[in-house]
């Protein structure tokens, strides 16, 4: 796989202000799961004395544990290790009065709260009391988009208002994703990009010695490669109900327009129907479209997004994949 970090220059330069100003800044960084945003935050604290932490799905004493040791190595005091700190709040307290402007960034941040949940009314109070109160850098980043929206961003969030930022990570434009696939022409570029979506990490799965149609096989359609199961897994992640939403997401990739047609081929009725297809939405797996039909008419319709189709020339499309 290729190691190149390409774009990303807007996301840099909005960290970058943020954390140039002198105040207390929580930001909240967000996007599906293979986008980059990992290696965007390591970029950015680059330089910086600043602890980046990747938590886990494992208890939060353990995650706490390793947030310690690496609060011990950026700041060369092993006593942090030795501290009872038993929330993170608490440790990030520690953390705030030890650095002259602390920065911490948090990946995966929905791992803590999955593991959990008091841990975003314990972090709301520390950054009320005592975090918000110098010059200082957090970020909390994260890959479970509806975790992030909802228990993070929402309304009914313990941190709702607090944030003073929040960007939302998504997958490269054509002009920088043709930049991880640089021997090929236009085509076969444009066919690479839509393959994969505009997301680094599959793009950096495909060989451009190879045509696009070998790769697919290769990259997609073979058991035990990344890209095999990547569509489930990535269900599974954000949804319950992964097998119901990949059954609608079938019969989408069928041809199955309309949602009349829809409710027909998968035997849910359309209130029913339309919930799933709002989460998908939401999800920006699907896209709510208008195309124009013959006799000029315009149909509402849902579509997954294809970046083969050009908006000239509109057809009747409805859900596609």
């Amino acid at each position: 796989m290729r190691h190149i970090f390409v774009d990303r220059e807007l996301e840099l330069k909005y960290l970058e202000e943020r954390y140039a100003e002198d105040k207390a800044h929580l930001i909240v960084v967000y996007g599906r799961r293979r986008v980059g945003k990992t290696e965007l935050l390591k970029r950015f604290i680059q330089g910086k004395s600043c602890v980046y932490f990747l938590a886990s799905r494992t208890s939060l004493r353990d995650n706490l544990l390793e947030l310690r040791r690496r609060m011990a190595e950026a700041t060369g005091r092993r006593y942090f290790e030795k501290l009872e700190a038993s929330t993170l709040g608490e440790l990030l307290r520690y953390y705030w009065d030890e650095a002259e402007k602390p920065c911490v960034v948090i990946d995966e941040f929905g791992y803590l709260v999955e593991v959990d949940a008091g841990v975003l009314s314990d972090l709301q109070r520390a950054w009320d009391e005592h975090l918000s109160k110098k010059p200082s850098f957090l970020v909390l980043c994260g890959s479970t988009v509806s975790t992030i929206e909802v228990n993070v961003l929402g309304r009914r969030s313990p941190l709702y208002g607090r944030r003073t930022g929040s960007w939302e990570v998504r997958p490269l434009d054509f002009k920088w994703a043709r930049e991880l696939v640089p021997s090929y022409g236009f085509e076969d570029a444009v066919k690479a990009w839509a393959v994969a979506g505009g997301v680094p990490l599959y793009l950096k799965e495909l060989d451009d010695r190879k045509t696009p149609e070998e790769n697919i096989v290769e990259a997609v359609f073979s058991v035990g490669r990344l890209l095999f199961d990547e569509g489930y897994l990535l269900l599974r992640e954000e949804l319950r109900e992964p097998s119901t939403y990949l059954t609608v997401l079938k019969y989408i990739a069928l041809g199955y327009a309309s949602v009349g047609k829809l409710s027909s081929a998968t035997g849910m009725d359309k209130g029913n129907l339309m919930k799933y297809l709002h989460v998908l939405e939401a999800l920006r797996l699907v896209k709510h479209v208008e195309r124009e039909v013959s006799g000029g008419w315009v149909l509402r319709q849902y579509c997954a997004e294809r970046r083969l189709q050009r908006d000239a020339g509109f057809k009747r499309a409805g859900y596609v994949v």
